[in-house]
């Protein structure tokens, strides 16, 4: 399951760039990896990935339940797949330290307990953050998790 879109409530500096998403939808697409992906009717797809639509955070709860992996921004998802044990990359940029909400079974890529701003506002810190994580990386990450 690959999840590029946060609440729209969230801070702004929990999103990883959409061209990002794609280019990982796309790797996994071509190593033969069939990509899910959750959300409310009328959201957009990621091009080549099977849309699951899940109108409640139950229904998304209980779609991620049957993931072999996924990869989520930080944030209700993030913490439904621990619960679940679902192996999951979190996407966690400068926001939030990796210390503060990130899972031991989860491979988080984030900043570090002094590192992360917690800005609610659109921030060059955390913009250069989520830059650094690379699609190829984060296809990296899970093929070990999953491996």
């Amino acid at each position: 399951v690959l999840e590029p879109h946060i609440k729209p409530s969230a801070s702004p500096n929990k999103r990883w760039p959409l061209e990002y998403w794609q280019r990982l939808a796309t790797l996994f697409i071509a190593a033969g990896m069939p990509v899910a992906q959750l959300g409310v009717p009328g959201t957009r797809v990621l091009e080549g990935a099977a849309f699951i639509p899940t109108g409640t955070f139950r229904m998304a709860a209980a779609m991620l339940s049957g993931a072999r992996g996924a990869v989520l921004p930080e944030g209700g998802a993030h913490h439904a797949a621990a619960a679940l044990g679902v192996p999951a990359v979190v996407l966690m940029g400068g926001f939030t330290p990796v210390e503060l909400t990130g899972y031991p079974m989860h491979r988080n890529l984030g900043a570090s307990l002094g590192d992360a701003c917690g800005n609610r506002q659109p921030c060059q810190h955390c913009q250069k953050w989520m830059a650094r994580i690379t699609p190829v990386q984060v296809f990296d990450e899970l093929r070990q998790i999953l491996r």
